[in-house]
């Protein structure tokens, strides 16, 4: 039987170090950097692997986002 995928399937999909950068269009020792430093996205560590959840990574830019005049900067 065929799996629809819905919405929150996506959601909840994780990302390799090289599909976030690629998301982010950053390259991936960028990611790594933003990863040591505590600035880039939130990230999942298991069995030596490390992998992003594409849900944390739209959060991540929505937070990045600025309004040109807001005083943001």
């Amino acid at each position: 039987m065929a799996h629809a995928h819905s919405n929150t399937d996506i959601d909840d999909s994780l990302l390799t170090e090289a599909d976030a950068a690629e998301l982010l269009s950053v390259d991936v020792l960028l990611l790594r950097r933003w990863r040591r430093r505590g600035d880039g996205p939130p990230y999942i560590k298991f069995n030596g692997c490390t992998r992003y959840a594409l849900k944390d990574v739209r959060v991540f830019v929505q937070r990045a986002r600025r309004v040109p005049g807001s005083g943001a900067a």
